[in-house]
């Protein structure tokens, strides 16, 4: 039998049906609350972990907004020099695109390395949890039937 304070009795002693299932319903709704608040606890530790991949990418940004200007004018100049007009612009622009690719790929790779918490995992542990507490409740429910069964013979 269950101890619990203010919980209400039938005749015989017995928690009803209607006292198991409103314990199981506050049991699944409190899980379900410690899940949730887990999982943004996970999703706000993994935001601030990213924070390095975030300045990594606000760096390269703003590194690119000035190199670009000076490096764009100073390797179209040189390949002037050796090349028709045209291809020393596609020269140029091959370049800084690899030089861009090379900064994105650094930002991705950090970022991957501070992944996002798995909600299926969440939605996992609540549903286990939540099918325990109902075993539980069976269990005590039957048990508690089982001991009056015996008490009446």
């Amino acid at each position: 039998m269950s101890d619990i304070p203010g919980e209400e009795r039938n005749a015989r002693g017995r928690t009803p049906l209607s006292g198991l299932l409103a314990r199981a319903t506050r049991s699944a709704v409190d899980i379900v609350k410690a899940e949730i608040d887990d999982y943004k606890a996970g999703v706000l530790r993994k935001l601030k972990e990213s924070a390095v991949a975030i300045a990594l990418f606000a760096v390269a940004g703003f590194v690119a907004i000035f190199a670009v200007s000076y490096l764009i004018f100073a390797i179209y100049q040189a390949f002037l020099v050796i090349t028709p007009g045209w291809l020393a612009a596609l020269i140029t622009a091959a370049i800084l695109l690899v030089v861009t690719g090379a900064l994105a790929g650094a930002g991705a790779a950090v970022s991957k390395r501070h992944g996002m918490p798995d909600a299926g995992a969440a939605v996992d542990r609540m549903r286990t949890n939540i099918t325990g507490a109902v075993a539980d409740a069976r269990k005590e429910h039957a048990e508690e039937k089982s001991a009056d069964r015996s008490e009446e013979h």
